[in-house]
């Protein structure tokens, strides 16, 4: 399998400066997915966030970075608006429908995400019935007020993995209904999963240290297939 990294330049991400993708990679442009090349991707500099580097602060890296106790792994990116990336359907964003315990309806798995938030089936029905998954977000963000009062008890798992058990829930129900998710899952192998969305501090890399929970929940269920 061809290994993929992020063609990124100078940027929040700390590569070193003056690389450039579009020299090193004709063709590539910011965010693109460009053939893994150990003897000329990032190495040497312990700032290169997507280097070769094994020594820096492997207990943070371990994380929330694409090499974990001095292995390095390639990355594969993925955001919410990039549709033209061969990974979107890792995003929740993606267009892969869904149905929840009573049958309803949900365009993607970021409605029925969002959908879970409320226990007034009225409130959920409006949140799937959103035409886009941002849409989604955004209706339930409006209506805060109302989001069930034991939401974080149930959305994060407060253990030693810290699991984000809802959303786990959910992607479990995306695999099991969207067979060709499955198959891209497990077409990743080992490599690292980034979500790159820069609204999602959370769930994604945000402005840049953002904890990538979506990514690492889709690696942990990846070991599952």
């Amino acid at each position: 399998m061809t290994m993929y990294a992020p063609a990124y330049g100078p940027s929040a991400y700390g590569m070193q400066p003056g690389w450039n993708a579009a020299t090193s990679y004709p063709g590539a442009t910011a965010g693109a997915l460009v053939p893994y090349n150990p003897n000329t991707y990032g190495t040497g500099s312990p700032t290169s966030a997507l280097g070769l580097y094994d020594g820096f602060n492997m207990g943070y890296a371990s994380n929330r970075r694409p090499w974990a106790y001095g292995r390095v792994r390639s990355t594969i990116e993925f955001n919410d608006w990039d549709s033209n990336n061969p990974f979107w359907l890792l995003s929740n964003s993606a267009p892969l429908p869904l149905y929840d315990e009573q049958g309803r309806f949900h365009p993607t798995a970021a409605h029925l995400f969002h959908a879970r938030k409320f226990l007034d089936p009225r409130l959920a029905d409006q949140v799937s019935a959103c035409s886009t998954a941002q849409g989604a977000k955004e209706l339930a963000d409006s209506w805060r007020p109302y989001i069930r009062p034991d939401w974080r008890r149930v959305n994060v798992q407060m253990n030693y993995a810290d699991a984000p058990v809802q959303m786990e829930w959910v992607i479990r129900e995306k695999l099991r209904q969207n067979p060709q998710f499955a198959q891209l899952l497990m077409s990743t192998g080992r490599c690292y999963l980034l979500n790159t969305s820069i609204d999602e501090n959370f769930w994604g890399i945000g402005s840049g240290r953002g904890r990538n929970e979506l990514g690492r929940a889709l690696m942990r269920l990846r070991k599952e297939l």
